[in-house]
């Protein structure tokens, strides 16, 4: 049950941003800014390479049971910026979400979502992933008025292994994510 290439090399694959449904380009970015002390971690790194035309900014503070992420893109020209979060345990939020028809899309990673639900949030909108044997844990997405949020199914670490994920969808020249997770 080896994982397929069209899902274990794709952006889609991983916790970060997607734009225009195509893959990211290799690129190391840069790290600006790295800070540890007794109470919290802070990164903040740039990407100027991963799409062409396209500015990545991601800052993360871990403290505790307390992970803010912070994920901003800046670019030319409009695009869809997919913002995916895959994690463990069954999905539930208070956002009215429906089922979802129609596949995202055939290619780059997109194929391999299933079980798909989608909906518009409100100002802040929380979503909790309650693992079958572990305590849950809550995402609690910030900019929920101006995103379209979908949930559903991709692959874990076997082609049997389903794992549910949150993708945020924003449209425009500018997309700013804030989820603060509590991990308590």
């Amino acid at each position: 049950d080896a994982l397929p290439i069209s899902w274990a090399r794709t952006t889609v694959a991983h916790n970060t941003v997607v734009i225009d449904g195509k893959n990211q380009q290799p690129d190391t970015g840069k790290l600006l800014h790295f800070d540890t002390t007794p109470g919290y971690t802070a990164a903040f790194a740039i990407s100027k390479g991963a799409y062409p035309g396209y500015t990545l900014k991601r800052f993360l503070i871990l403290a505790d049971d307390l992970l803010v992420d912070v994920f901003a893109v800046e670019g030319d020209k409009q695009a869809q910026f997919d913002w995916f979060m895959h994690g463990r345990g069954a999905i539930t939020t208070p956002v009215k979400l429906s089922d979802r028809k129609k596949p995202l899309d055939d290619k780059a990673g997109y194929q391999h979502l299933a079980k798909l639900a989608d909906g518009k949030g409100e100002k802040a909108s929380v979503f909790t992933f309650t693992p079958p044997n572990g305590k849950p844990y809550r995402a609690y997405c910030l900019d929920a008025d101006r995103t379209t949020h979908i949930t559903g199914e991709g692959i874990g670490y076997n082609l049997n292994d389903k794992v549910p994920f949150l993708l945020r969808r924003q449209t425009g020249k500018t997309a700013l994510f804030t989820t603060v997770y509590d991990l308590s």
